[in-house]
C-alpha cells in the first residue's frame, strides 16, 4: 500500500498548524481539520485521492461553519487589549497626566495606552478616546453632571 498520500495530508496539516500559532488569526485552523480528517481517510483509502480531496474541503467548510464562531468568542475574550481603534468613544481615565500635545497614559479597563489631548489634563480625570493615531488613543474630558 502507497501511503504518500497521508504523509502529504499530515504535511499539510502540520504547515497550517504553524500558520495558524504564528498569526493566532483564525486564519489556517480549518484547513488542519480537513487534512488531519483526509489523513485518516488516506489511511484507510490510500488509494481513492479524490474522496481525500473531497473530505478535506468539506470539513475544512464544516469547520470553518460550526467551529470558528465559539473559537473567535474565545479568542476575542482572551486577547488582552484588543484592536485599539474599537477604543473610540469608550471612557477611560488617566493614570499619568497628560499635557498639551504631549503624551500622558490612559488606563481602560485594566490595560493602559498612551494617550494625546490638545489641553492638559491631571491624573484621575475621566475621559473620552475620540481618534486613535497610531498606538495612541487622542482623548478630550468628560464633562461631568
Amino acid at each position: 500500500m502507497d501511503y504518500s498520500m497521508a504523509v502529504i495530508w499530515l504535511i499539510i496539516a502540520v504547515v497550517c498548524g504553524l500558520i495558524e500559532a504564528g498569526t493566532i488569526a483564525l486564519v489556517s485552523v480549518w484547513f488542519v481539520f480537513g487534512a488531519v480528517v483526509s489523513f485518516f481517510m488516506a489511511l484507510i483509502f490510500p488509494e481513492s485521492v479524490l474522496f481525500q480531496i473531497f473530505v478535506f474541503i468539506l470539513f475544512s467548510i464544516l469547520s470553518l461553519v460550526f467551529i470558528r464562531p465559539v473559537a473567535k468568542k474565545y479568542v476575542d475574550k482572551y486577547t488582552r487589549g484588543g484592536n485599539i481603534n474599537s477604543k473610540v468613544d469608550k471612557t477611560g481615565v488617566v493614570v499619568q497626566e497628560i499635557k498639551k500635545d504631549e503624551k500622558g497614559r490612559v488606563k481602560i479597563g485594566d490595560v493602559e495606552w498612551l494617550a494625546v489631548s490638545n489641553e492638559d489634563i491631571s491624573e484621575g480625570t475621566k475621559v473620552r478616546i475620540t481618534n486613535v493615531d497610531g498606538n495612541t488613543l487622542c482623548v478630550e474630558k468628560v464633562e461631568e453632571v
